[in-house]
Parts: C-alpha cells; structure tokens; sequence
C-alpha cells in the first residue's frame, strides 16, 4: 500500500507538469514525448512546491485533500487551455521519433558501442534508484537544513507563522531559515500521501531528478548532435560521482542543477527556433530553480 501512495506522489505532479509543457511544447516537432514526461517531472514537482507554499503562507492547513484540489486547478486550467485554442489533445503526446533517424549511418561496432555504453547507464540509473528507495535520509546537513524541517512543518501540519513562537517557520528545526523551501515542501507532499513521514520514501523523487537530468540532457545533445554523441555524453554526466550522491539524498543541490540546465536548455531552445513558449518555460525552470537554494539567484543572475 505504502508504494502505491508513493506512486502517487509521483505521478500527480509529473502528470500536472507533463500537460503544462505539452502546452508549450504543441508546435514544436522536435520535442518528444520524452522530453515533455523529464521536463513535466521538475515542472510538477515545481509546481507543486510553490503551491503548498502559498497554501502555507495563507494559513490553510496541509492537508492531502487540500494540497490534492490545488494540483486539480493546474490540471482542469491547462485542460481548458488545449480546449480553448482548438489544440487537438493528441498533440500532449508529441511527435515520435524514428529509429531510422537516430541509428543512420552507424556501423556495426558503433552499434555494439551504443548497445554497451546504454547498459551502462541503465546500470547506473538502476544503482541510484535502488540506493535512494532503500537508504533512508543519513546526512547530517540534509538533516540540519532540509529534512529535520520538513518533519517539523508535517507534524505542524503547515508553516508556523506565529512571530511570538519559538518554533516561527520552523526556527530551531532549520538551521537557516533563509534557505527556500521547496525541498522540504516535497518532502512533506510524499509524507501526507503516505500518512507518515518515512526517512526513506520522503526523500523518494529524488533519484528521479537524476533520471529526467540525464534525459533532458541526453535528448537536447541528441537534437544538435548524434545518437552517438549523446550517449557519451550521458555516460560521463552520469558518472559524475556527486551527482550520484546528491541523488541518493534529499539535498537540494540536484534539483537546483536540473533547472538551472533546464533554463538554459529551453533558452537554447527558444535562441533557434524563435519560439516565444521556450523562452516562457526557460522563466519558468529558471523560476523554480531560485526556490530550491539560495544560490539559484546567481544562476538566475
């Protein structure tokens, strides 16, 4: 039962995300419909991150309930955007790529060399994913500035914003109450779909941001490039070994760097084919990117 919930607090947002950069992404014949499920992952979790905030902020008690109907209004308000232009709702899934265009002019060996290099970062992915279900939150700082908190706001079920209060915003919980908010947003938003909070599954999306990191980056290598030197490339991101470790921890570091290469990815994007939806979705990752850590201002900058 637990996995099912956790199932959910993956989807909801992933799926809220996923119709939103459908919508951005309607006329664009080079973004596939994988690039819409890793962009639509950062952009729901992001989305999802701000709303509790602002649900916080406005003294409206976490809740599953509560924080479910708030991804309900971005599901029926994009829905009603795709019905409102006209826009066939076959277009959320994108434009298929094929085989032939990936593999052409490839030689047997490169082949081998594709087969190889894949399995390997099916190899990784699969290392990282089975090392963040399974461990549960052991780092002192992820304690210290992300995770201790976002016990506390569960338990308080909301932000205290009591000034006359020791514990204000989590003081004494966050050892920096500078520091934003949307990693202990997520992690409270996996905790009330599964009814506690679990040191282990709280921390659940972040192996994720790892998987759609490497996916963007691959497809956006792949458009300029080759299937071949995208795949390279892929392996040595992938390998980097804190980038392995970060996702197998609630640090908010991975998903500061998800959106900061997001922005600059849709900002390329937008640079050579002039359509204005990627320079707004670039704002938007860019935008998300200064509410994981205080250092996304300077990549914002």
């Amino acid at each position: 039962m637990s996995e099912l919930r956790l199932l959910f607090a993956l989807f909801l947002p992933t799926l809220v995300g996923f119709l939103f950069a459908s919508w951005l992404l309607k006329n664009d014949e080079e973004m596939t419909i994988f690039d819409r499920i890793f962009f639509g992952y950062g952009l729901g979790l992001g989305f999802i991150s701000y709303s509790m905030f602002i649900l916080g902020i406005s003294g409206i008690k976490y809740t599953l309930l509560n924080v479910i109907f708030s991804q309900v209004l971005f599901i029926v308000g994009i829905s009603a955007l795709f019905v409102y232009s006209g826009t066939p709702f076959s277009n959320i899934f994108g434009y298929k790529t094929k085989l032939k265009t990936l593999t052409n002019g490839m030689n047997k060996w490169k082949y081998f060399g594709i087969g190889l290099i894949a399995l390997w970062i099916l190899f990784k992915v699969s290392f990282v994913l089975y090392e963040g279900l399974n461990r549960p939150i052991y780092s002192w700082d992820v304690w210290a500035n992300w995770a201790a908190g976002a016990k506390f706001i569960f338990y308080e079920k909301g932000l205290n914003l009591d000034l006359d209060s020791e514990f204000f915003f989590g003081k004494w919980y966050r050892a920096f109450l500078g520091h934003p908010l949307h990693n202990p947003l997520l992690q409270v938003w996996v905790s009330l779909c599964l009814g506690e909070f679990h040191e282990i599954y709280a921390k659940a999306w972040t192996p994720f941001y790892f998987i759609s990191l490497l996916g963007i980056f691959f497809f956006a290598v792949k458009r300029d490039t080759s299937l071949w030197t995208a795949l390279i490339a892929t392996l040595l991101l992938s390998s980097a070994p804190l980038l392995t470790y970060h996702a197998t921890d609630a640090y908010s570091d991975l998903p500061m760097g998800y959106y900061a290469l997001a922005g600059v990815i849709t900002l390329w994007r937008y640079i050579k084919t002039g359509n204005r939806n990627l320079l707004f979705l670039s704002g938007v990752f860019i935008g998300i990117g200064v509410f994981t850590k205080n250092e996304g201002v300077f990549f914002a900058a």
